[in-house]
């Protein structure tokens, strides 16, 4: 496999060249590759960027949805570009209710490319009310293409109810 990325040459400075195999502005990797240790996560962008523009460098996103009386509501909360990401996904949610009997009482965090329907990454359907009642998940990810996308999707609420949810990404682009 063939891999163009600044980051890997940044890291192979001071290494012979012909070790690493770059050839101009690639880097040849060797398919089976054992992970040594963990890259920390590049300084994060301090400016807001459109969601929906697909994301090519290690970035810090959140959404937040608080529904009173309303039906289902889903927000992008960021687009990936292609390469391999360390993934942190963080969803809090609080309600004033324990259930609704036409949907049920939650949000997710949903994931997914263009060209398929979302997936469920994290679900939470408190049976309580109250809270904050908070999930997190961590993903290495090989995205093949751009175009992949994170939402949060807050259930419907009824008359009188209330809820509360907030979902952050922090985004390290490693290739």
């Amino acid at each position: 496999m063939r891999l163009a990325t600044p980051l890997l040459f940044d890291l192979a400075r001071g290494v012979d060249v012909q070790q690493i195999g770059a050839v101009e502005s690639s880097i040849e990797v060797p398919p089976g590759i054992l992970p040594i240790a963990e890259l920390p996560i590049a300084q994060l962008p301090t400016v807001s960027f459109n969601v929906l523009d697909a994301q090519r460098a290690s970035f810090f996103q959140q959404a937040t949805l608080i529904r009173t009386n309303q039906a289902e509501s889903t927000v992008t909360i960021c687009t990936f570009g292609q390469g391999l990401w360390y993934l942190f996904f963080s969803l809090w949610y609080v309600a004033n209710f324990d259930a609704f009997t036409a949907g049920g009482n939650g949000a997710r965090i949903l994931l997914g490319d263009s060209t398929a329907a979302l997936r469920n990454l994290l679900q939470m359907e408190p049976v309580i009310a109250g809270g904050p009642h908070v999930q997190d998940v961590i993903l290495r990810a090989l995205l093949p293409d751009d175009g992949w996308v994170a939402q949060l999707n807050v259930f419907t609420t009824g008359v009188g109810q209330t809820s509360h949810a907030k979902a952050t990404v922090t985004a390290a682009k490693l290739l």
